[in-house]
């Protein structure tokens, strides 16, 4: 390698849905053939599986733009 290193803008987003919003048949996931979202993960996965039994009132999941979308809304690191 060249020893160089590349820094990207990426947005993170985490977001609060009712349960059965979003499918529940995957933790996470690359998202392909989208310019603004690379990838989709369950934070309620992990405790869904440690609270076999207990009906949760909503799901919380987080978005991670891709690093095109984070490069064209890049905001100042200061406001």
């Amino acid at each position: 390698g060249t020893g160089r290193v590349t820094l990207n803008q990426v947005y993170s987003l985490l977001f609060e849905v009712p349960p059965g919003l979003l499918p529940v048949n995957f933790d996470a996931a690359f998202i392909e053939n989208e310019p603004s979202l690379r990838w989709l993960s369950s934070n309620s996965a992990k405790t869904r599986l440690e609270m076999t039994g207990r009906c949760e009132s909503t799901e919380v999941w987080t978005a991670l733009s891709s690093a095109p979308f984070g490069k064209q809304h890049k905001a100042p690191q200061e406001f």
